[in-house]
């Protein structure tokens, strides 16, 4: 939803100062939005109430035992993954994907595909922002997702969103900043080097040797 509403600043700002008022307007709204969605009902469950659910809604109670010694709580499921499964005992596949997707459904969160591109977080925005408030302390309880999500560089510090202004055109180039404000990184800009040609340099040595015979 973030990224979504940022997107489309470069539709409706067209000079700077616009852009950069849209920009502001945008990012403030819409991490608003973020700030004020709860945490998901299951946050505060207890042990007793995974074990619950893992019996009544994934319907695998055999696994109930690994879930209280481990010390699985609601706010701990959000950190299970598959080879975490196979390490508390669970090696069933089938039985993993379903505990997984079960897991996914309760937290809201996507499931990670194979083909993620590498430039990309790991993960998806809101699900590292519910792993890092896993564990407790007042420091990640009053961190908010905006303030987490500018701490990764997921959204900038800035509030305004800097375009590159040409000025033979009225029309403004490729913003400099990715979705959320993030700056480029200076891998986008091609920057030429000026390198001495061999070929140059073999003959101003040929004319000097000329030179000095003729000498």
């Amino acid at each position: 939803m973030l990224q979504n509403l940022v997107s489309t600043e470069a539709t409706f700002c067209k000079d700077e100062n616009e852009s950069r008022r849209c920009s502001s307007t945008l990012m403030h709204s819409a991490g608003k939005v973020v700030n004020s969605m709860n945490l998901p009902h299951c946050w505060e469950w207890t042990l007793k109430e995974v074990s619950e659910w893992l019996e009544r809604d994934v319907e695998l109670p055999q696994y109930k035992l690994a879930m209280e010694v481990n010390f699985i709580n609601g706010r701990r499921l959000c950190l299970l993954e598959a080879h975490k499964l196979l390490k508390m005992g669970i090696h069933d596949f089938g039985h993993i994907k379903t505990i997984m997707e079960a897991i996914r459904k309760l937290f809201n969160i996507e499931k990670v595909k194979f083909k993620r591109s590498i430039s990309l977080p790991i993960k998806y925005p809101m699900t590292l922002y519910l792993e890092y408030r896993v564990p407790t302390g007042p420091i990640r309880e009053e961190t908010t997702p905006t303030n987490f999500f500018k701490k990764c560089s997921i959204i900038n510090n800035e509030d305004d969103c800097r375009y590159r202004n040409n000025s033979k055109s009225s029309k403004s180039e490729f913003p400099i900043v990715r979705f959320g404000g993030v700056k480029r990184k200076s891998v986008y800009t091609r920057i030429e080097f000026n390198r001495p040609s061999t070929t140059v340099n073999v003959h101003r040595k040929f004319i000097d040797f000329l030179l000095q015979l003729h000498t």
